[in-house]
C-alpha cells in the first residue's frame, strides 16, 4: 500500500497460494512493476470483482504496447502479446486487441488466426472484421498479392469485400473490389472504386489504384492524355520499370504533349537505363535530343556507355555525332577517341581518315587530332603524308601552344619516321634557339638548351639489362621501328602487332605461352580488341607478371616510349624478384 512494490513482491509471491486478497495484491504489484504478463495471469486467476479494474488497466497497457510495436512494424511482438491474452482467456480479447492481432497476423501470413480474429470482429459488427475475412480467405494483404490472384479467387471473397466496402471504405478492400470489376470487364464500376482508392489510399495502395484506374480509363476509351496523367500519378507512389516509362514518353510525344514527354523522360533517367534494350536506348537518346538538345542526350548516352563493357559501333557513332555540337570539350574528345578505336577494330580505316580530316577542317589547331591523323597515315603506310601531318602537329605545338617539350616529342616521331629528312635539323636548331632564349628570359634551367638527334631519340628512355617484355597491339610500322631500337638498348621484346596478328586460338595460345617468362606485358589498347587483350591480361595476372595498358591513342613513337618509361620500374622490380627467387 506504500507503493514499495519491488520490496513487496517476494513476500506476496510466497503468499500467492492462499489466494484472495494476496493474489489481488500480487497482481497489482506486478502491474505497477510493469510485468504485464504476470499481472494479467495473476489478476485473471484471482477471480475477484475487485480485480476487474486492475485487469482492465493491464489490458490497456498491453494494448498500448502492442500498438507501439505495430507502428514499428514488429508484427511478431504484436501477435505474441495478443496470443498470450487469447491463451489466458478468449473472452479477454477486446476490440482493440482483436484489431491489433488481426493486422499483425495478416502481415505475417498467419491466415487461420487472421480468420479467427476477423470472424469475432465481424460478429461484433466491426468493419475491420469483414475486411479481415476477405483477405484471410484471399491469403493476401498487399497490392502486389492482389494483382497475382486469379479471377476465381477474387470472386470467392466478393461477399466479404462488398460488406467491407459497405461498412467502411477501406482502401485495400476498395482496390480488391475495383480489381475484381476490372477483370470482369465492368470498367465503369471499376473506375468508381479505383478513383476512391487513388483519392483515399496511401503509398503502394494509392499507386496501384492510379495504375488500374489508368487501365480502366483506357479500356473505356477515355482520351490518352487522361490515361497518361493517371499513370504519372501512379509512378509517384509505385515506380514503373524503365521500359514502361519509355513507352509512355513515346506515347506522350506522339500526342504532341512535349511537356509530359519530358516528365516521363526525366523519370527514365532517374530509373537508369539498365533495363532498356540497346536498340531502344538509341531511340531514347534521339528523343531526348529532339526535346532537350544534344548535350542532355549525350549525357544519357554517356551514362549508358559507362555500364556497357563492349558497346556496339552504332552506339558509339551516335555518341560521336551528338558530341560534335560541343567538340571542343573533354567529353567530346574522349568519345572521339573511343569511336576511332572501335572503327580500327572493325577495320573501317577509310571512315577513320574521313572523321579525322573533318575534325581538322572544323578545328585546324586540334593537336590530338593531328597526332591521330599522323599515326593513322603511318599505319596505312603513307609515310610522306604522315611526315607532313607530324610537321603540322609540330607547328601547332610550337607556334600556338608554345610548348617546347611537346614540340620535342613530336620531333622525335619525325626522326624515327624519316631520319634523312633535312628539315629535322632546321627544326632542332629552331627549338634549341627558343630554349636558349627561354632560359635567358626566365632565368630557368629546366629546359635543356641544346640537344641533338641522338639525344632526342633516347631522351627519357631507361637503360635495360636484358629484361623481357611482351607488347600486344600497335601497327606494323611502329613495331618495325621500335623493336631494333629497343633491342639495341638492352630490352628483349616480342611484339604482336594488330596488323599481322589474328585473334585466332593458336595465336592466343602462342602469346599466352610466353607470358609466364616475361617481366612485363604492354597492351596498346587503341589497337587491340577485348577478345585478345583480356585473356592475355588475365594470364599475366595469374602468373604475377605486371601489365601496362595504354589509355587512348599512343601518339606514335612518343606515346609508346613514354608508356615504356612509366612501365619500366615495374619491369625492373619483377626481374629483380625473379632473379632473387632463383
Amino acid at each position: 500500500e506504500c507503493g514499495q512494490y519491488a520490496e513487496a513482491l517476494p513476500g506476496l509471491e510466497r503468499l500467492r497460494t492462499q489466494g484472495g486478497a494476496y493474489a489481488l495484491a500480487l497482481g497489482r504489484a506486478y502491474l505497477e512493476s510493469n510485468r504485464l504478463e504476470d499481472a494479467l495471469r495473476t489478476l485473471y486467476w484471482a477471480d475477484r470483482p475487485e480485480a476487474q479494474p486492475y485487469l482492465g488497466k493491464a489490458l490497456d497497457r498491453v494494448s498500448a504496447r502492442a500498438f507501439q510495436f505495430l507502428r514499428e512494424k514488429q508484427f511478431a511482438e504484436v501477435s505474441r502479446r495478443v496470443e498470450f491474452v487469447e491463451d489466458l482467456s478468449p473472452g479477454l480479447l477486446r476490440r482493440d486487441l482483436l484489431y491489433l492481432g488481426l493486422q499483425a497476423v495478416l502481415e505475417q501470413g498467419l491466415w487461420a488466426r487472421a480468420e479467427r480474429y476477423a470472424r469475432r470482429m465481424f460478429d461484433l459488427g466491426e468493419p475491420a472484421g469483414a475486411i479481415g475475412l476477405a483477405f484471410s480467405r484471399l491469403k493476401v494483404h498487399t497490392p502486389e498479392g492482389l494483382e497475382e490472384l486469379k479471377l476465381e479467387d477474387l470472386r470467392k471473397a466478393e461477399p466479404y469485400l462488398t460488406d467491407a466496402v459497405a461498412r467502411s471504405e477501406e482502401p485495400l478492400a476498395l482496390l480488391a473490389l475495383g480489381l475484381l470489376r476490372f477483370r470482369e470487364g465492368r470498367h465503369a464500376e471499376a473506375t468508381y472504386y479505383l478513383r476512391k482508392v487513388a483519392r483515399e489510399g496511401r503509398g503502394e495502395v494509392a499507386g496501384s489504384g492510379y495504375h488500374y484506374l489508368a487501365l480502366a480509363l483506357r479500356a473505356e476509351g477515355e482520351p490518352a492524355l487522361s490515361v497518361l496523367g493517371e499513370h504519372k500519378r501512379a509512378h509517384t507512389f509505385r515506380p514503373y520499370p524503365t521500359v514502361v516509362l519509355y513507352q509512355m514518353a513515346r506515347e506522350s510525344l506522339g500526342l504532341g504533349e512535349q511537356a509530359l514527354a519530358r516528365e516521363f523522360l526525366s523519370y527514365v533517367r532517374e530509373a537508369g537505363l539498365g533495363g532498356l534494350p540497346s536498340s531502344e536506348t538509341l531511340h531514347l537518346v534521339q528523343m531526348i535530343e529532339a526535346l532537350e538538345g544534344p548535350w542532355e542526350a549525350f549525357l544519357v548516352l554517356s551514362e549508358a556507355l559507362e555500364h556497357t563493357p563492349h558497346p556496339d559501333l552504332g552506339t558509339l557513332e551516335l555518341a560521336f555525332q551528338l558530341s560534335r555540337a560541343f567538340r571542343g570539350g573533354e567529353e567530346a574528345e574522349q568519345v572521339r577517341v573511343e569511336y576511332v578505336a572501335a572503327l580500327y577494330q572493325h577495320g573501317r580505316l577509310s571512315r577513320v581518315e574521313e572523321i579525322l580530316r573533318q575534325e581538322l577542317a572544323s578545328q585546324p589547331d586540334a593537336l590530338e587530332v593531328h597526332f591521330d591523323l599522323a599515326e593513322h597515315l603511318e599505319r596505312t603506310g603513307r609515310y610522306p603524308e604522315a611526315a607532313k601531318a607530324w610537321k603540322k602537329a609540330l607547328e601547332v605545338a610550337y607556334f600556338r601552344d608554345k610548348d617546347l617539350g611537346l614540340a620535342r616529342e613530336v620531333l622525335r616521331n619525325l626522326i624515327f619516321l624519316n631520319p634523312a629528312d633535312s628539315d629535322i635539323d632546321l627544326y632542332i636548331e629552331e627549338l634549341n634557339n627558343s630554349a636558349a632564349k627561354l632560359v635567358r628570359l626566365r632565368g630557368e634551367s629546366e629546359v635543356v638548351a641544346a640537344f641533338s638527334r641522338e639525344r632526342l631519340a633516347e631522351e627519357g628512355l631507361p637503360h635495360f639489362h636484358s629484361e623481357y617484355v611482351l607488347v600486344v597491339g600497335g601497327h606494323t610500322h611502329l613495331r618495325s621501328r621500335m623493336v631494333p631500337f629497343l633491342t639495341s638498348h638492352g630490352l628483349r621484346i616480342d611484339w604482336f602487332d594488330s596488323d599481322t596478328t589474328s585473334v585466332g586460338r593458336e595465336t592466343l595460345k602462342r602469346i599466352q605461352s610466353r607470358v609466364g617468362r616475361a617481366n612485363g606485358v604492354m597492351v596498346i589498347s587503341s589497337y587491340v580488341g577485348h577478345n585478345l587483350s583480356e585473356p592475355i591480361r588475365h594470364e599475366a595476372e595469374a602468373c604475377g607478371v605486371p601489365v601496362f595498358i595504354t589509355l587512348g591513342r599512343a601518339r606514335g613513337i612518343t606515346g609508346f616510349l613514354r608508356a615504356l618509361e612509366d612501365f619500366a620500374p615495374q619491369v625492373f622490380r619483377h626481374a629483380i624478384q625473379r632473379a632473387s627467387n632463383g
